[in-house]
């Protein structure tokens, strides 16, 4: 199937940028709002809010790691609002997907809502509070086939707000994605280091069963530092053979911060990861980019 590009309408409510904003797929019904807690006693006033809907909430954890819980009510805005009463999930921010007309049912949104906690907890990006998996309604084929078009959509408008839980990351997805660029390599002969990656639309990342160093130079401090301690005390690293391994595709904010902790110690990654031919990574971005 070909894919095609998409045009999304977002509006900012009242010109206020902290505050509720819808969110539109052009020429399609789904009709999103973006509603920040301090807000949800207006949310009703907002056109389409008190359909039939699935809503996504967010919060934090104890460890400060963003965490999400997905619904569904016939009434989407009384919901939201019944959950200001749960101490055990305070949640930051709601967003809730209705339809502008009026085909949307009780059924429909519980299908959706089955389809969301399945696809978040598949795309492994943030941890789902759900006690337990939503039971998915019993539908028509024709209208399970427009309910999946329906939640892919909301994955298209989710991922266009930042928010990327629907979306399988390079980790998970690796083999399905194609690179951008070749695979890069990482070699340290003098400590017998051999790691691989590649560049990723979120940054780099770095192949399962790649080396890294068994130690960290002292001068190594800072934020690389407490990242590479974070990934041994993970198991992302873990000790083979004398070095450090990665048991699984790790994705990093940037090539250097890659490169810094493969090494142990500070490195530039735009000299330190090469192609099968030997160029740098940055000789590859310049002749990419030579021409525009």
């Amino acid at each position: 199937m070909s894919k095609f590009s998409k045009t999304v309408k977002l509006v900012i409510q009242e010109g206020d940028v902290t505050g509720i904003k819808t969110i539109e797929l052009i020429n399609w019904s789904i009709h999103g709002i973006i509603c920040p807690r301090s807000r949800i006693a207006d949310l009703k006033t907002v056109e389409n809010s008190q359909k039939p809907g699935v809503y996504i909430l967010f919060s934090d954890d104890e460890t400060g790691k963003e965490v999400a819980y997905i619904g569904e009510s016939e009434e989407a805005c009384a919901r939201i609002v019944q959950h200001l009463k749960d101490e055990d999930f305070e949640f930051k921010l709601a967003i809730l997907f209705t339809s502008k007309d009026p085909n949307l049912t009780k059924a429909h949104v519980k299908f959706l809502e089955n389809r969301l906690y399945n696809q978040a907890i598949k795309a492994k990006r943030i941890q789902v509070t759900n006690a337990s998996t939503p039971t998915a309604s019993s539908l028509p084929k024709s209208d399970q086939d427009a309910m999946l078009e329906f939640a892919e959509n909301i994955y298209t408008l989710m991922g266009t707000l930042g928010h990327l839980l629907f979306v399988e990351s390079a980790v998970t997805s690796i083999e399905s994605k194609q690179s951008k660029f070749d695979v890069l390599h990482f070699d340290l002969p003098a400590l017998e280091l051999h790691a691989t990656g590649r560049m990723d639309d979120e940054g780099f990342l770095v192949f399962k069963d790649s080396n890294a160093s068994s130690e960290a130079v002292n001068s190594l401090q800072g934020g690389y530092k407490r990242l590479r301690d974070d990934l041994i005390k993970n198991a992302v690293l873990k000790v083979s053979d004398g070095k450090m391994v990665f048991g699984d595709n790790y994705l990093f904010d940037s090539p250097s911060a890659a490169a810094t902790v493969v090494a142990g110690s500070p490195r530039s990654g735009n000299k330190s990861w090469r192609n099968q031919d030997g160029k740098t990574l940055g000789e590859i971005e310049a002749e990419k980019t030579a021409s525009v």
